[in-house]
C-alpha cells in the first residue's frame, strides 16, 4: 500500500510543494516499478510549474549508505536515490529513524531541491514506546529570496577572427586615445575599446539564465517541456482519449531521453576536466563543488546578524564587505601615484584567444 499527500504553498507569490508519502516495505517488483513511475511523473509535473522549492518526506522504507553510513543499498533503494538525484534533491536526514532492539536504519527521509532554506533538521525520539519509527523534522526559512533570471553576454571564442583582431589593435591610435587622460580614464577607455573590437570579430549573443534550472537544461528541453504540458492539457480536454495518451507518452519518453543524454554529457565533461592534470586548481575545486553540492541557489546560507537571520543576497554581501573592511586600516602618507605614459606599445601581444 502506498499513500501520497501533496501540499502547495504560496509565499510572496512564489509556489513551493511539499510531498508526504509512504511506501510499503512488502511491495512486489511490479508494484515498486509502479511506485517509481508515479513518483517520477509527480516530480515531472511539479517541476514543469517552476516551483521555488520542493520537499519530499515520509517513510520510504528505503536505505542507502549515502544517507546513513551503517545502512546498505539495495537495487530498489538505488533507484529511489537515482531518481531523487536526477531532480537535484538532497537527502538531509543522516541518523537512524527506525530503531529495533537488534538493528537500526534510516528509512524515514526528507529530500529537498533547495537545501539552502533548511535552517535545522534531525531526529526526535518517538512519542510512543511501542513505535519503532522516530520523528524526523526540518525547520525551513520560507522568506528566503531567490535570484531572478538574468541576462549574460556569451562569447564563442572558438570562432574568433584572431587575425582581424590583431590587425585592428595594431592599427588603432592608442596614443591619441590616452592623451591627456589620467590612469583611471585610460583603463576605462582601454576596456571599452577592446570590448568593442571583440564584439565585432568574436561571435556573441545575449542569453537568459535562470539559476533554478539545472545546467543541462537548454532551450530545446524547455520547448519539449512546454510541448508535453500542452499535450497533457489536450489529453484532459479531449476526455483522455487513447490516441492523445500515446502521443503524450511518446513526448514524455522523448523528453526523458533528452534529459538523460544532456545530463550525462554535462557530467562526462566535468569528469574529464577533473581527470585532466592540466586543469587549474581553481577550476578543479569549482567543478568538485558542482558534484558535492547540488544546490540551485548560492551556497552561502542565511547569516545570523544582530539576533536576526539575513537571507537577502545584497545584505549578506554588505555584511561580508563590512567585516573584511574592518580588518584593514588606511595608512596616511605623503606618497603620490607616479605619472604614466599615454603610449602603449606592442599591445597585440596581450591578446590571446
Amino acid at each position: 500500500m502506498n499513500e501520497c499527500i501533496i501540499i502547495e504553498l504560496n509565499i510572496n507569490n512564489k509556489k513551493g510543494y511539499i510531498i508526504s508519502l509512504y511506501r510499503s516495505p512488502s511491495q512486489s517488483t511490479d508494484e515498486f516499478d509502479e511506485f517509481i513511475s508515479n513518483l517520477e511523473q509527480t516530480l515531472n509535473d511539479i517541476s514543469s510549474l517552476n516551483p521555488s522549492f520542493m520537499m519530499i518526506l515520509g517513510d520510504f522504507n528505503a536505505k542507502s549508505s549515502s544517507w546513513y553510513s551503517k545502512d546498505t543499498t539495495s537495487p530498489e533503494d538505488f533507484r529511489i536515490e537515482s531518481l531523487t538525484s536526477f531532480y537535484s534533491f538532497t537527502q538531509i536526514i543522516s541518523a537512524p529513524t527506525h530503531i529495533l532492539p537488534t538493528s537500526s536504519s534510516c528509512i524515514d527521509l526528507i529530500f529537498t531541491d533547495q537545501p539552502n532554506i533548511i535552517m535545522n533538521s534531525g531526529v526526535h525520539s518517538s512519542l510512543h514506546p511501542n513505535c519503532h519509527h522516530q520523528i524526523i523534522f526540518s525547520k525551513i526559512n520560507l522568506k528566503i529570496e531567490y535570484p531572478l533570471p538574468y541576462e549574460r553576454l556569451v562569447w564563442n571564442y572558438g570562432k574568433a577572427n584572431v587575425e582581424a583582431i590583431n590587425l585592428v589593435i595594431n592599427r588603432f591610435n592608442w596614443e591619441n586615445l590616452f592623451e591627456g587622460k589620467n590612469v583611471n580614464e585610460q583603463v576605462h577607455l582601454f576596456n571599452d575599446t577592446i570590448l568593442n573590437i571583440f564584439k565585432n570579430f568574436i561571435p556573441n549573443k545575449i542569453l537568459t539564465f535562470d539559476d533554478s534550472d539545472p545546467p543541462w537544461i537548454n532551450e530545446q528541453i524547455k520547448n519539449l517541456i512546454r510541448l508535453k504540458n500542452g499535450m497533457f492539457k489536450l489529453y484532459l480536454q479531449n476526455g483522455k482519449k487513447q490516441n492523445d495518451y500515446i502521443l503524450l507518452q511518446n513526448a514524455n519518453h522523448q523528453l526523458s531521453e533528452l534529459l538523460n543524454r544532456n545530463k550525462k554529457k554535462y557530467y562526462d565533461r566535468l569528469t574529464a576536466k577533473l581527470n585532466n592534470p592540466n586543469t587549474s586548481a581553481k577550476a578543479y575545486w569549482s567543478i568538485l563543488k558542482t558534484f558535492v553540492n547540488g544546490k540551485k541557489i548560492p551556497s552561502i546560507p542565511p547569516l545570523f546578524k544582530n539576533g536576526q537571520f539575513v537571507t537577502n543576497f545584497l545584505s549578506k554581501a554588505n555584511i561580508f564587505n563590512s567585516f573584511f573592511a574592518e580588518q584593514c586600516t588606511n595608512i596616511v602618507t605623503d606618497s603620490t601615484v607616479p605619472s604614466t605614459p599615454s603610449f602603449v606599445s606592442n599591445i597585440s601581444t596581450l591578446i590571446t584567444l
